[in-house]
């Protein structure tokens, strides 16, 4: 164990230096296979329509209710976080976009929001996978992001 220990750390303090520890100057990995991604990474409007193609198919929603999340995809989300690729997507950047709502007084609005972000990004593990949208909630929201300031 203290062997792997010590080879592990070397390995984080080549990355540390900003080297890549299992490539040489060429870019050959001395048979090393690097692991690749099980799925492709999507954009969040790649995502987002994927989303709401499930909430319809299989998650029961109403046609009502797929156009006012379309609706609040279009009005908050799209132009903010559509082009930005879903693993990129911070809890200081859907903060900004739902407490402006909440400051103009538009709680309905806000709580939607928040509850699309919840749902959205961690989504039960289908189609977001962020740990922290877990804590996401409209009374905490100021204050999460100051802690992540």
């Amino acid at each position: 164990m203290a062997a792997a220990r010590a080879w592990a750390n070397g390995i984080n303090a080549r990355v540390a230096r900003g080297e890549k520890p299992f490539e040489d100057d060429e870019g050959a990995t001395d048979g090393i296979v690097l692991a690749q991604p099980t799925r492709p990474v999507m954009t969040c409007q790649e995502a987002w329509t994927a989303y709401l193609r499930e909430s319809g198919e299989f998650g029961g929603n109403a046609e009502k209710t797929l156009i006012d999340k379309r609706q609040t995809w279009d009005r908050l989300f799209a132009h903010t976080i559509g082009e930005s690729l879903l693993t990129d997507v911070t809890f200081l950047e859907l903060a900004d976009i739902v407490d402006p709502l909440k400051t103009k007084g538009r709680r309905t609005a806000f709580n939607n929001a928040v509850r699309y972000v919840k749902k959205f990004f961690h989504g039960g593990g289908r189609i977001g996978s962020s740990h922290w949208a877990v804590g996401f909630t409209g009374s905490t929201a100021q204050d999460r992001k100051a802690e992540h300031a």
